[in-house]
């Protein structure tokens, strides 16, 4: 797809990667790398950002859904989502458009950043970007779990799209579990992360 560089590596600075299913736990960790002095940021804010203010991405998008993705002249994520959930290649191709524009603005951040960056970001391995990371850090939960976390009625569509947890595992730095409570995935995540904060 592009050259795939660590992200640090021109910001001399430890880019942690965040990744896991939906409502597995990955915003606690990112909450808790924050205050640990990370800085952080989401991809799902980063495609906020980029679906209303870069124009070039904005037409590449509306190209291969068609202009009733749009609403009031802007990207509307939820028919975007309706689209590409229900047709596999046209998911494959937005995230083939998408992804450049991604990893160069978590590029851009880095290089701002005076301190070590958390990202948290749900397709890690899916899209074959761990080498961007310095450390990669799955959270692994059981479906069932995440599907009564998650807020969305279309979980099992947009759950389709992940690894098995078995496969990310082979491939991730560190694993943290999160199928209890709150507290003892704090203690997981506090052991696990020991020696990489």
């Amino acid at each position: 797809m592009f050259p795939l560089e660590k992200i640090g590596a021109n910001a001399n600075i430890k880019v942690i990667g965040i990744t896991g299913s939906i409502s597995s736990g990955k915003s606690t960790l990112l909450e808790f790398l924050k205050k640990k002095g990370f800085a952080t940021i989401s991809v799902d804010n980063i495609l906020d950002h980029l679906y209303k203010n870069n124009e070039e991405l904005k037409a590449k998008v509306v190209d291969i859904l068609g202009e009733d993705i749009l609403s009031n002249q802007l990207l509307n994520k939820k028919r975007i989502a309706e689209k590409v959930f229900e047709h596999k290649k046209l998911l494959f191709k937005l995230e083939e458009i998408t992804t450049p524009y991604v990893v160069d603005a978590i590029k851009a951040i880095a290089i701002e950043s005076r301190n070590d960056l958390a990202v948290e970001f749900p397709l890690i391995f899916e899209l074959n970007l761990e080498k961007l990371f310095d450390v990669t850090v799955l959270i692994k939960a059981d479906k069932n779990l995440c599907k009564e976390r998650s807020s969305f009625a279309d979980f099992d569509r947009r759950h389709k799209r992940f690894m098995k947890n078995e496969e990310k595992e082979s491939l991730a730095d560190i694993t943290i579990p999160n199928n209890g409570s709150i507290a003892n995935f704090t203690k997981s995540i506090e052991s696990s992360m020991e020696g990489i904060i």
